[in-house]
């Protein structure tokens, strides 16, 4: 069974996180991202909970740069 992918859009739909950030966050190495064939973002379930768990922490005040290190 292959593991279940998100297109950018339903990536920031699903956290709340606006598609520019995460396309910020994919170019600075925060989250990673795969390709399709077309050129299409592709992100893992993993990639949707560090992304929720990064919204949590920068509702929280935390600022992306320290989510890096």
């Amino acid at each position: 069974m292959e593991a279940r992918r998100y297109r950018i859009g339903e990536l920031s739909k699903l956290s709340g996180i606006p598609a520019s950030t995460l396309r910020l966050w994919t170019h600075r190495g925060l989250i990673g991202s795969h390709r399709t064939k077309g050129g299409h973002r592709l992100f893992t379930e993993r990639d949707l909970r560090w992304v929720m768990h990064a919204r949590d922490l920068t509702q929280g005040r935390y600022m992306t740069e320290q989510l890096a290190n």
